[in-house]
């Protein structure tokens, strides 16, 4: 996931290259691997947690169209949320595993526009 790349792009166009990248297999296994890397319950909670409330935030049309860079950064603040309301300080990685397991369940499970 290269935030270069990213710039100027809806979030829905990022999402519809990586799909057109990846098979669902593929995509299905890497996001396996990101969620099996978390190293504490705390993580895989705060994974769990960041799908769920980013799979609310796609039900609007409007978040298909914001700027890609700028739902990154909203998914990694969701996750710094669930984080501090836990009373932990996640490493930078763990904010990037988190964003990227965001990311992959999205490309996994393709949801239409309302």
């Amino acid at each position: 996931m290269l935030i270069d790349t990213s710039k100027h792009r809806t979030f829905k166009a990022f999402i519809e290259y990586y799909v057109k990248q990846y098979s669902a297999g593929q995509i299905a296994n890497q996001l396996c691997d990101v969620m099996d890397g978390l190293s504490t319950p705390t993580h895989a909670g705060a994974a769990q947690w960041t799908i769920d409330a980013v799979r609310n935030m796609a039900e609007d049309r409007a978040f298909w169209k914001q700027d890609c860079v700028q739902v990154l950064s909203d998914i990694r603040s969701a996750a710094l949320s669930y984080f501090e309301r836990q009373r932990v300080d996640p490493s930078d990685d763990v904010l990037f595993d988190i964003v990227q397991a965001v990311v992959l369940d999205i490309a996994v499970k393709p949801r239409d526009e309302k």
